[in-house]
């Protein structure tokens, strides 16, 4: 049953936050990671839920020793409990203490009408006990956070950014450091520059970083170096002069 509900809670994720997985705001791994973490904090109820049909297994397996004039006591007295968990369709009891009760039966044939009952009650027990566990199993997985919210959490400030709405929704302790850097990211054009260069979304793309993007040619003051100097004549540019002429 944990390795269904695992699979069960990774294919709800991966189909919820499927538009968020393709546009890169949700990584695998973290998602991974979110949904170990709580698996592995929910997955313990699931051993609770075996116990609601213990007290009929018990029954079960004390029947499968049991000799087939022994089976039929069995079937008379537990006859009442059998009524309130199953019906005639599914079960029908009196059908398989009529057949045993018959004189002209012989062993062999008890034995293998108990062998079919036996069988026919285990699928039954079986089937139930998977349904409820499983609609446990669904229980659990409409309780986890990332299932029950849209991608990213609706905040009172401006945030633009939804991997950001992602981190703040999961990791709410991140807010105060990201706060202030999502606003700067936002005002900076540089930063925004440099963002969108070493983003993730670039998939192996080669970008440059051009730190004087949009700024106006008349406000650029460039400093000589070494490399500039190839010759030495006659000018007005301050920025060539030779330390002599200093």
């Amino acid at each position: 049953m944990k390795a269904i509900y695992l699979a069960e809670l990774r294919q709800r994720c991966s189909k919820h936050l499927q538009e968020a997985l393709h546009k890169r705001i949700v990584f695998p791994a973290e998602l991974e990671d979110a949904i170990w973490q709580y698996y592995r904090k929910t997955s313990p109820s699931l051993q609770e839920f075996y116990s609601r049909y213990t007290p009929e297994w018990e029954m079960f397996y004390d029947a499968e020793s049991l000799s087939p004039g022994d089976f039929l006591l069995f079937l008379k007295r537990m006859l009442p409990a059998f009524r309130k968990r199953y019906a005639l369709t599914e079960l029908d009891v009196p059908y398989y203490i009529g057949k045993l009760e018959q004189p002209a039966s012989t062993d062999a044939g008890r034995k293998n009408l108990q062998e079919f009952f036996l069988n026919k009650w285990h699928r039954l027990l079986t089937a139930k006990e998977y349904d409820y566990q499983y609609h446990h199993i669904a229980s659990l997985c409409n309780s986890f956070a990332l299932l029950k919210a849209s991608t990213g959490m609706k905040t009172e400030t401006n945030l633009i950014s939804s991997r950001i709405r992602w981190l703040l929704y999961n990791h709410p302790e991140l807010y105060r450091k990201v706060m202030h850097y999502e606003k700067t990211m936002e005002q900076n054009r540089h930063i925004h520059e440099l963002v969108r260069v070493l983003g993730k979304r670039s998939q192996g793309e080669k970008k440059r970083f051009d730190p004087l993007s949009g700024a106006q040619k008349e406000q650029l003051v460039r400093h000589a170096t070494q490399s500039d100097i190839e010759c030495i004549t006659l000018g007005n540019d301050l920025n060539h002069l030779l330390p002599i002429e200093y």
